[in-house]
């Protein structure tokens, strides 16, 4: 240790504030060292000399200072007082513990208020016999229609009681249901198996739900699924998608008699037709 490190610890060593270490190295210093031996000389010499000693006040001079404190405080006028106060809650406002108890508080108080589930805003699902979630049969749509029920029921009722005053120009196009005659019994059919865009994506994604069950869990599992899609979407590209998909898994748990009926109904289709023959073929040849 040289004299100008000895100069910025020598304080330190004075107040005994010093690790061993850097003690040790302090005292050879100054064994060899007069100039800084005599510098922490001086500064002992003036600690001993700035000492005070110690002294317990009697109970008479802190009741004197507390009433003194009070005579004071009592004098004070109402905005100086209002000052003190504010100081000291402030003080205490300043603490963590209040600010966080606050905190807490004000979190439970929005919590009630703002995060509180009501039982009106959730929708009714049903669960049928096929494992798959449904909504309330008066909010499904007729099955491959894409109209709900209850536009349905309102247009057979109005149907039934016809009103003379009510203007043939005056309904919607998109309110009207053409009948289905026998001449029109093709159109109707395609209409029937045509979904409405928002069906078309529900299919879709359920078609994929179900293919991913085959690809995590193999057919087994995945023949539901697919069974669930082709029922609910029939005549559909996702309900003929899940038909093959369906009969493919079918055919490969040498469960012949399941796939057939579905490869069948697929030789009608543009689509799976050749495909359905050869599978058909290779189902007759085992």
């Amino acid at each position: 240790m040289d004299c100008e490190t000895f100069e910025r610890i020598v304080l330190d060593r004075v107040f005994l504030e010093l690790d061993e270490l850097t003690m040790g190295a302090a005292q050879r210093h100054v064994a060899h060292c007069s100039r800084c031996r005599s510098i922490e000389v001086g500064l002992r010499a003036t600690r001993e000399v700035c000492r005070l000693p110690t002294t317990t006040p009697t109970e008479e001079f802190t009741e004197g200072v507390v009433a003194f404190e009070r005579q004071i405080r009592s004098v004070l006028p109402l905005r100086q007082r209002a000052n003190r106060a504010v100081s000291v809650l402030a003080a205490y406002a300043m603490r963590p513990q209040p600010t966080m108890a606050a905190l807490l508080l004000l979190m439970i108080g929005a919590s009630l208020f703002l995060v509180r589930a009501r039982p009106t805003d959730r929708a009714l699902v049903q669960i049928t016999e096929r494992g798959v979630p449904e909504m309330d049969p008066d909010q499904n749509d007729i099955r491959g229609t894409g109209i709900p029920n209850s536009l349905t029921k309102g247009l057979h009722d109005s149907s039934q009681t016809p009103n003379p005053l009510a203007d043939e120009h005056s309904a919607s196009p998109s309110m009207l249901v053409p009948p289905c005659g026998p001449t029109a019994a093709v159109a109707c059919e395609r209409n029937a198996s045509t979904p409405l865009p928002s069906q078309a994506q529900t299919a879709d994604t359920e078609l994929e739900a179900a293919r991913s069950v085959r690809k995590e869990s193999g057919c087994a599992a995945a023949i539901g699924p697919f069974d669930a899609v082709r029922l609910r979407f029939p005549g559909s590209d996702a309900g003929l998608a899940a038909t093959w998909d369906a009969a493919d898994c079918y055919s490969k748990l040498r469960r012949n008699q399941e796939a057939r009926p579905l490869l069948q109904a697929l030789v009608t289709s543009p689509k799976y037709a050749k495909r359905a023959r050869a599978q058909l073929n290779a189902l007759s040849n085992r």
